[in-house]
């Protein structure tokens, strides 16, 4: 079992519904957070013993950011708790 903070919760929807690659700064726009807050929780999120929820891209010299199929399953959850069926 592993909990899913609100702003991790966040972040991932805002990848999926985004349906693309986005960087740091246009999260942080997206659900009105602090670009330092936004950058800690996608490098948690991105170095997960369980899986990787997010995966780093550097395209054009630019560090962006997707959803890996970990993380599209976590975003459609609303609750805070969840297991992972591994």
């Amino acid at each position: 079992m592993f909990a899913l903070t609100q702003i991790k919760h966040r972040i991932l929807v805002a990848l999926r519904d985004h349906e693309g690659h986005m960087t740091a700064n246009e999260l942080a726009q997206a659900i009105d957070e602090p670009p330092f807050q936004i950058r800690a929780e996608l490098q948690d999120l991105a170095r997960r013993s369980y899986g990787p929820s997010v995966r780093e891209c550097w395209i054009r010299r630019r560090l962006e950011y997707e959803l890996t199929p970990i993380g599209d399953q976590m975003s459609y959850t609303e609750q805070l708790e969840m297991w992972p069926d591994r």
